[in-house]
């Protein structure tokens, strides 16, 4: 996992200069997600037919959304769950995982077959 240090922590810690829409400690929550097995929300692709995260439980949107945008936001013909960790949205308009999304993460740690995640589950 990558994360630029101007992105890493959170101003609620310490004086910390931080990037001002990564201010909260949210990028790592974002890339550790990808480590788990999640795609951005939007699923990196613009067609509203095709696209997906291979979650049930998140909603199709089109695109990444930017800023902080007031609720609701529409793509695709569903509101936009802009407040999910998978998108691109300012860290202090980030604040969940689906059930889904907490699922998919669960199997990929818990597979015998991805051995550098599995021995976290023992790692001391």
């Amino acid at each position: 996992v990558v994360i630029a240090f101007n992105a890493f922590g959170s101003i609620d810690d310490g004086n910390f200069n931080l990037l001002s829409r990564f201010n909260k400690g949210r990028t790592l929550t974002h890339e550790l997600g990808h480590f788990f097995g999640l795609r951005h929300i939007w699923g990196d692709d613009s067609n509203c037919s095709t696209t997906t995260d291979y979650v049930d439980d998140t909603p199709k949107q089109n695109d990444d959304t930017n800023g902080c945008p007031s609720h609701p936001a529409t793509s695709c013909a569903n509101t936009k769950m802009f407040q999910n960790y998978m998108d691109y949205t300012n860290d202090a308009c980030m604040n969940l995982f689906t059930a889904g999304q907490a699922s998919r993460m669960e199997i990929i740690l818990n597979d015998l077959n991805i051995p550098r995640r599995n021995s976290l589950l023992t790692s001391l």
